[in-house]
C-alpha cells in the first residue's frame, strides 16, 4: 500500500496501525502478555507501543524512552483511566523533546 501512495510509512502511521492491531488481538483472545496501566491492558498498549515506536524511529536514548513510558503510566493513573486517544501524539512528541 505504501508503493501506491495509499498509506505512508512514517512513525505516526506505524503507531496507529500497531496499537490498533495489538488491542484487536488482545480483545479477540490472543495469547499475549500485556502490561496494564491503570488496571487496563488496552491502556497499557496505548501507553507503551506509541512511545516505543517513536524511540525506535528516532534513535532516542533508552533512558528517555523509559521516562516517557513512566510519565505515560502516571498520566493514566492520574486521569482516572481516561482513554489516551488524544494524548498518544502528545506523549510521542514529549519523547522526541526529551532527546534534546
Amino acid at each position: 500500500m505504501e508503493n501506491k501512495n495509499i498509506i505512508s510509512n512514517d512513525a505516526y502511521t506505524k503507531t496507529r496501525i500497531l496499537t490498533a492491531a495489538a488491542a484487536d488481538m488482545r480483545m479477540s483472545g490472543g495469547n499475549c502478555m500485556v502490561m496494564t496501566s491503570g488496571g487496563s491492558g488496552n491502556q497499557g498498549i496505548n501507553v507503551i507501543i506509541p512511545i516505543y515506536l517513536i524511540y525506535e524511529e528516532f534513535n532516542l536514548k533508552k533512558e528517555d524512552m523509559i521516562r516517557a513510558i513512566y510519565f505515560g503510566h502516571a498520566y493514566v493513573c492520574k486521569s482516572n483511566w481516561t482513554y489516551l486517544r488524544w494524548s498518544k501524539k502528545y506523549l510521542c512528541i514529549k519523547a522526541i523533546d526529551m532527546r534534546r
